[in-house]
């Protein structure tokens, strides 16, 4: 069975970089979840069996060899060559040798199989697949006007070979490397079987594996080393790195392991124990006290700085430091009939693709699929009996070649141009259309979704929406671990709900992102729509409110946030000595907000306006790790880093954008958690003035006693003894109130416990463990969206929209 496992973003991390807890006080990565049938928010941790060449030829081999612009079904239109890789290509004078140059020494290879993001994406990135890298290189010769074309076949690379690519020699990191990414390979003679065939002392001898090359018509290059026709062959993906082992970090801060774990836990406020269903829960950590954590961290950090500069290193490169690898670049011509790891014996004939009008003739069985499946719920008329249902908004399937690098967003109308061209003011305030969106652009067939309303809902604006994305991976390998060719490996499905009041950006990310799509996207406009004028209606409307809808701070946030997840990764692998493989990102940037009705005057609608808005950053991630020398702990520390940085990014991105400072992130609810700050004023953040609160793990046999434990703002519950001590969710009556304005209503106290136990029960059901703060209600910041009276006869309760 693949290592599918997860770690939650959101309730399962305990490795917090600028948290409270450190690494071994408690650690959530729990058992294979394969049999899961309730989606769950997670990062997904994948590894499969090592499949030959030869038995992902016959998979692959069953379609064809035909490729798609399936972009034109969407569009109406031939997809046209990026104006990017036209004025690249211009840039380099149309030279082939430049060309080849430019994609050998700047690209970096991610290593899993098939076409990923494609050629501008790698010329974005500066990072690719072979096969992303390969595209590039032919749409750059396409632009030249040299005839190019793929071949797509085997190699056989050495010890030496092997390991100037990827910086391993152990045949089982080896094995675990390639399939983890997909990648047809045969390592020592063995293929077709799980990694355990191998030994942690078994060195690589040979690798065979299933690659992709350029080849390309260059006159007169016979007399160079070229075939007789001169036709010579490149291979950009193919690079030697000058790999480096880095300092001794551990020695340079100071570090010992369990120093962090005993910072937190050696001070006499410290406490732990084991709960009667035999969870165990820790509390008062030691985050900023004397000799606490924080204290500890900041003396890593300046040792660390102190042994650079005393060793003089602070213009070396980071992987001097941190360990990695540095492209030796090329600089001559190459001319070559053969490539010089060709395989002598190939398990197959070579396959050459050759372009027509399209530079991409990549066959579509090795191409990576993403499909966007929208739903909003209509109701039916009062004849009809008001029914809801899950009315389809859109659904198209991109491959991620043609789409990567653009801005993929759904909007809606709620906006000056969208509610002014509406016709009628009626019409505007109570319809809602929602349209998928390409680069700003509404593609011709893919027409925009209107939810009308009906005597049964005035107003569609709002109401509940969900997005499904699905992800297929060009891998042959199999999902269940067996060496089988079932095309499943790493395939995701995710379906999350959204609110579609404004604009969001549909986030999916592939292998590594580099800040430089942030850095694009900043530059193709100069700000968000403007939102719907104010009691005001047609083309002398003025636009009077004082802030934007916030449409293109969303795709900021999206770019930005998946250049800091791959940095994150980087430097976490580095620092393990592992590799991780990023298969995807896909999820959402979106504002949770909700909609006020202000009544104008009879007769007239009433004025929807934004009540309160919130960027959330929703996304699941797909990751393989690798480490260099088959080091379990090291493989698994990478890991649980990384997710604990990936789920602190959710909540630390909006703030650098959006200067926000209470952000909404696993890092920092447990932080408050751990102390809440000890002023109650109504002011300030902690207006029931708690203390401490207990951190619990469960697993699937204590996940049942979180019912019993789980408070919203210190009062329990679930409480058998219904208030009695005053411990338990206020009655509306008024017998145990809250101390503050607005005064929270029982539904809603009990409504957010509720939420954190199902969730917890979840998790548990399918293998995780979690670690959850015993309270549901972390701290400030937006936790719900706006309020509402709660009933007539209790004016002074309240409750939130539903979040």
């Amino acid at each position: 069975m693949s290592d599918n496992s997860r770690t939650g973003f959101r309730l399962g991390v305990a490795l917090l970089a600028a948290g409270i807890l450190a690494a071994g006080i408690l650690a959530a990565l729990g058992a294979d979840p394969c049999s899961a049938t309730t989606y769950l928010p997670s990062i997904r941790i994948g590894t499969a069996a090592l499949v030959s060449p030869n038995s992902a030829d016959a998979y692959y081999g069953q379609w064809g060899d035909t490729s798609t612009d399936k972009l034109k079904t969407y569009t109406g239109v031939d997809t046209p060559t990026a104006p990017e890789i036209v004025e690249l290509a211009r840039a380099l004078k149309n030279d082939p040798d430049l060309i080849y140059q430019y994609v050998e020494n700047n690209v970096q290879t991610v290593w899993m199989y098939g076409l990923q993001k494609g050629a501008l994406g790698a010329e974005i990135d500066k990072s690719g697949t072979p096969f992303d890298q390969a595209e590039l290189m032919v749409a750059l010769l396409g632009q030249a006007n040299i005839t190019a074309s793929y071949v797509a076949g085997t190699i056989k690379l050495d010890q030496t070979g092997f390991y100037n690519w990827t910086g391993i020699t152990s045949a089982l990191a080896a094995c675990q490397l390639l399939s983890g990414g997909g990648i047809p390979a045969t390592i020592n003679g063995i293929n077709n079987s799980a990694c355990s065939a191998f030994s942690s002392t078994d060195t690589v001898s040979a690798v065979r594996m299933a690659h992709i090359w350029v080849q390309a018509t260059i006159s007169g290059s016979h007399s160079s080393g070229c075939s007789s026709g001169d036709v010579c062959v490149f291979d950009p993906s193919y690079k030697s790195y000058n790999w480096k082992p880095g300092i001794d970090l551990a020695s340079a801060m100071g570090f010992v392991s369990g120093d962090s774990y005993q910072a937190a836990t050696s001070w006499a406020n410290y406490k732990s124990g084991t709960d009667v269903s035999g969870a165990p829960w820790a509390s008062t950590l030691n985050a900023s006290g004397t000799g606490g954590l924080n204290a500890k961290l900041q003396s890593y950090a300046a040792a660390l700085l102190s042994s650079i500069q005393s060793q003089h290193l602070q213009g070396m490169q980071m992987e001097d430091l941190i360990g990695g690898g540095v492209i030796t670049p090329v600089t001559t011509s190459v001319r070559q009939a053969s490539l010089p790891y060709a395989d002598p014996s190939p398990p197959y004939p070579v396959h050459v693709w050759t372009p027509s009008s399209r530079y991409n003739a990549i066959p579509d069985q090795y191409r990576t699929t993403f499909e966007t499946k929208g739903f909003m719920t209509h109701y039916s008329d009062l004849e009809h009996g008001c029914n809801p249902s899950d009315a389809l908004m859109f659904d198209p399937t991109f491959y991620v070649d043609e789409i990567y690098g653009r801005r993929l967003s759904v909007a809606t109308d709620f906006t000056f141009i969208g509610i002014n061209d509406a016709g009628d003011p009626g019409y505007a305030e109570s319809n809602t259309i929602v349209t998928l969106m390409l680069d700003g652009a509404n593609p011709a067939n893919l027409p925009p979704y209107t939810n009308y309303a009906n005597d049964c809902f005035k107003s569609t604006r709002g109401l509940p929406a969900h997005i499904q994305l699905f992800v297929s991976h060009p891998y042959a390998a199999s999902a269940d671990g067996t060496p089988t060719t079932h095309g499943d490996y790493m395939d995701a499905t995710v379906d999350k709900p959204v609110v579609l009041i404004t604009s969001l950006s549909i986030v999916h990310g592939w292998g590594d992102v580099s800040p430089e799509l942030f850095t694009k996207w900043s530059s193709e406009s100069r700000n968000d729509r403007l939102p719907k004028p104010i009691d005001c209606f047609g083309e002398l409307c003025a636009w009077l409110r004082g802030f934007p809808t916030g449409n293109f701070d969303r795709e900021k946030t999206n770019a930005d946030w998946l250049s800091q997840y791959t940095r994150a990764a980087q430097l976490n692998a580095s620092l393990a000595h592992s590799v991780i493989q990023l298969h995807h990102a896909i999820g959402f940037v979106y504002a949770d907000n909700d909609l006020l009705a202000v009544q104008r005057y009879p007769g007239y609608p009433s004025d929807e306006n934004i009540a309160s808005s919130f960027d959330r950053i929703d996304v699941d991630g797909g990751v393989s790790a690798t480490s260099k020398s088959a080091n379990a702990a090291d493989r698994r520390g990478a890991l649980h880093s990384f997710a604990a940085a990936a789920a602190a990014l959710e909540g630390s991105v909006s703030t650098q954008l959006a200067d926000v400072v209470d952000p909404a992130s696993t890092a920092t609810r447990f932080e408050w958690a751990n102390n809440p700050p000890a002023d109650p004023s109504g002011s300030h953040q902690n207006p029931r003035g708690l203390g401490p609160q207990r951190f619990y793990e469960f697993n699937s046999t204590t996940a049942s006693a979180a019912a019993g434990l789980v408070k919203t703002e210190g009062y329990l519950v679930n409480d058998p003894g219904h208030g009695a001590d005053n411990t338990d969710c206020p009655d509306q009556d008024g017998t145990t109130p809250w101390r503050q304005q607005p005064l929270m209503s029982e539904g809603e106290c009990i409504s957010w416990g509720e939420g954190l136990t199902t969730e917890i029960g979840n998790y548990a059901a399918q293998g995780y463990d979690v670690i959850m703060p015993q309270e549901a209600f972390l701290g400030p910041g937006q936790r719900g969206g706006s309020f509402l009276p709660d009933s007539f006869s209790h004016p002074t309760q309240y409750q939130h929209y539903a979040s």
